[in-house]
């Protein structure tokens, strides 16, 4: 009995040993008073809610705006310079036509799913479907006030890569690249994505996107 009890000793040993060698080890990063310890370093599933949630914020500020306001403060940790430059050009250029037309546009996210990107592998694609509506006021010779209201359904393309999370960046997120789908493409797209999470093997992406820089 006791060589028995031995062996069953050493076997959950040995096992025990193993899982802790296998397992990743810890990567440490302090930021700010900060300490952060991870033991995956790999972002193998994502997660639905942290994706939508990192897309609500950077997309929602990146696509909203007031006839004379525009605010994308805050997004330096979470969106690339690039994307920021060409938004804050473009919002300045269209500027006099919204205070002109008192012009002004809201953005919310519906849906997001993972897009297989044959040339760009290295992003994570996550295509985003939302809601995109304008609201234009204008006075009447009478003295009015009217309200003119459309929305629409669009996609949107977007491409992230992860780092590590901080503060200033709790999603361990970085978006690299936004774009408007064209109308002829968005249902082709949207079909051939799948759940966040989800195997990339399970794609049916058969358009290879592959843009990053996003369109005027």
């Amino acid at each position: 009995i006791f060589n028995v009890l031995f062996l069953i000793t050493l076997i959950l040993i040995s096992v025990t040993l193993y899982v802790i060698l296998k397992r990743p080890p810890f990567v440490i990063n302090q930021d700010q008073g900060y300490v952060y310890y991870y033991r995956n370093t790999k972002q193998d599933k994502l997660r639905t809610s942290l994706v939508f949630s990192f897309l609500q914020v950077t997309t929602g500020k990146l696509l909203t705006f007031n006839p004379g306001y525009y605010d994308i403060s805050g997004l330096e940790n979470l969106v690339i310079p690039q994307i920021l430059d060409a938004f804050g050009k473009r919002a300045k250029e269209q500027a006099e036509a919204r205070l002109k037309f008192t012009r002004r546009q809201l953005w919310s996210i519906r849906e997001i799913r993972r897009y297989d990107d044959k040339k760009l592998p290295d992003f994570i694609a996550v295509a985003v479907k939302g809601e995109k509506a304008s609201y234009e006021d204008s006075t009447t010779a009478d003295g009015v006030r009217d309200t003119k209201a459309s929305s629409e359904t669009v996609v949107y393309m977007t491409y992230l890569q992860p780092t590590i999370p901080s503060p200033e960046n709790p999603w361990g997120l970085v978006l690299y690249g936004i774009f408007e789908v064209e109308k002829a493409k968005s249902s082709l797209i949207w079909d051939a994505s799948i759940p966040i999470g989800e195997n990339l093997s399970k794609s049916k992406n058969q358009l290879q996107q592959g843009e990053v820089i996003p369109k005027k």
